[in-house]
Parts: structure tokens; sequence; C-alpha cells
């Protein structure tokens, strides 16, 4: 081991394959690093190069969550209610949840561990399988992206500003200007499109001016909506190292690197009780505007995407799903 290595907090994906490949005596790649982090082996780390926004929260035991008896969904009494965590914290194991304190809003930097609890097990999985298989996951994480470091979790989060669905940000400017097509379009049509998303830039910013610093946030939906490069603890490439040869390989992972995805699991997340709220405010004012609309009963579904995220302000993704539910009750 040289001296510089002994010297580093944390390698490079490049420089951890190559010591770990020069320690065993055999090659890895980086498809081996992403499916040993996945299976809990390895804990893989981002280093947020330009920072990020976040809530911080920490891990908590069964014995600190009060819960509340869900009886009805929708207004509609359940045959079999269930009980949600009361403060919105999420279930991680059997007995370990995540407390995400939202009055906590910072931004953090530096090298943070994955927790593998939320979205950015859903990025991982689609690293592994594009350096594998070629294959595209579309599985869509509602949670967030989870980080931890030193006993506290993070949150991150993403400003509406870089919201290309956001009318008025500065994403959805971008990509108004970027849909131009000077071959096809004449200057004075040109001219209207970019007068008329100035405008509505103009707007948002006066929108934001009232807007509480934590408000003007929501959780990001990936780790691509931050500047990131992964990154192993040298630490934590020794831990692995050592127990290459342990019997007890796969009881080396932190308590808070759990299984992903349980279906016992989904409503005790905050992201199922957001989304629920969401869903029920939408269906509650859906009739009403379906009609508004010039053919109500030939609705295109882009148009539904559009009011959902403009009333309700939410992501693609959310409205994408709302939107399911929404063409399946009403029979649309």
């Amino acid at each position: 081991m040289s001296k510089l290595f002994k010297l580093k907090k944390w390698l490079t994906l490049h420089e951890a394959i190559e010591h770990i490949s020069t320690t065993l005596s055999e090659p890895i790649t980086e498809a081996d690093i992403f499916r040993l982090a996945l299976d809990k082996h390895l804990i893989l780390s981002v280093n947020l190069l330009n920072g990020s926004p976040a809530y911080l929260g920490k891990m908590v035991g069964l014995e600190d969550i009060e819960f509340e008896l869900i009886t009805k969904v929708l207004g509609e009494p359940l045959e079999k209610p269930f009980e949600l965590p009361s403060k919105g914290e999420i279930h991680v194991s059997e007995d370990r949840y995540t407390r995400i304190d939202r009055s906590t809003f910072r931004y953090i930097g530096d090298v943070w561990d994955l927790t593998l609890i939320g979205s950015e097990a859903i990025d991982l999985e689609f690293f592994y399988q594009q350096l594998t298989s070629g294959l595209e996951v579309t599985s869509e994480g509602f949670e967030g992206v989870f980080v931890e470091k030193d006993g506290v979790v993070a949150q991150l989060l993403t400003d509406f500003d870089d919201n290309e669905f956001q009318k008025g940000s500065k994403a959805y400017c971008k990509n108004m200007e970027a849909s131009i097509d000077p071959q096809n379009t004449s200057n004075e049509e040109i001219e209207k499109i970019r007068q008329e998303y100035k405008k509505e830039r103009i707007k948002y910013l006066d929108y934001r001016k009232d807007i509480t610093r934590e408000d003007l946030h929501f959780p990001s939906g990936g780790l691509d909506e931050h500047d990131y490069v992964f990154v192993i603890r040298t630490s934590e490439l020794n831990r692995f190292l050592r127990a290459i040869d342990d019997e007890s390989l796969n009881a080396v992972n932190k308590p808070t690197a759990a299984p992903f995805k349980f279906a016992e699991q989904i409503t005790n997340t905050i992201a199922w009780q957001e989304l629920y709220k969401l869903t029920e405010k939408a269906l509650e004012e859906f009739p009403s505007w379906k009609q508004t609309q010039s053919r109500p009963g030939n609705i295109p579904k882009s148009r539904i995407d559009d009011w959902l995220m403009e009333t309700l302000v939410v992501t693609k993704r959310e409205a994408e799903t709302i939107k399911k539910i929404i063409i399946e009750i009403f029979n649309l």
C-alpha cells in the first residue's frame, strides 16, 4: 500500500477499481462496484461537488415512532385500516426508520454515503444495467434521494427553478429557447415565443419573492439533479477488503443500508403520504376542471399532465402517476 494511498480520505471509482484489482489479483469492473453496493457488500459514496440543498434528519428506532390509524382513503372507509407514522418517518428496516426534519433546511457538500433507501438505489440499478444488459430501468421513486454522514441523514432537494415543467423557471425558459426551429419559424413567431416565456419568467420571479427558501425546493427525483461523482471512502475500501475472507460478509452493512423496496413499506413513506394528498386534491378538482375544457369527453392526456403540474406544482413523474389514477377512476 503506497504512502499516498494512506493519506487519501476517499478514492475515485477508477482508483478504487485499480486498488481492489491489484490487492485481490483479479480484474474488477465499474459494474462490479455498483453490484457490490446494491447487494450491500460495499458502501458507495458521492462527492457533492457544488453542494446541494437538503433537509436533515436521523435514524430512529421503532420505540421512537408514534402511529396514527388510517381508516379512510379518498373519503371511503377501508375494510382493513392500517397505521402510518404520524410524523412521516420512512420505514427502512424491521425496526429502523428515517426521520426527516423539514425545519433543518441546509446546503450540504463534500462526501456523503448512499443509503440506498430512496431513488439513489434506482439510479444505481440503472447504471449497473446499462453497463451489463444495456436495458433501461424504468422504475420511479417518490421518496427522494437520501445520503448519510456521521449519523446524519439528508434528503436532497431540487430548486423549482431547475424544474423544466415549472412555468417561468430557468429550466422552462431554456427548454422553450431550445425548442425554437429557426429554419421553419419566422422571426416574428420566434420573437413572440421569446416574449411569452419572458413574461412567464417575470411572473415566476415575482412569485418567488413571497415564498420561503424551503418552499422553493422539492425532493430530488434522482442523483442526476445534482453535480456529483461516485467515490469510495478509503476506510470503507479497507473494511471491504478485510471482509472479503470473512464468512460474515453478508452482514457488513451499516444499519441504514436496508433493502430498498418492500411492498409493506410503501404506506410508511413520506412520499406515499404526500402523493396521497396530492392525488386526493386532484380527484376532487378534476370533474370541475374537466367541464371547462372544449371537449370534456375527449381530453388529450398531455393536457391532464399540464393541468396537474400547474395546479399541484408537481414534477413530471408525479403528474404521470396521478394521471394514471385519474384515468382509471374516471374511465378516461
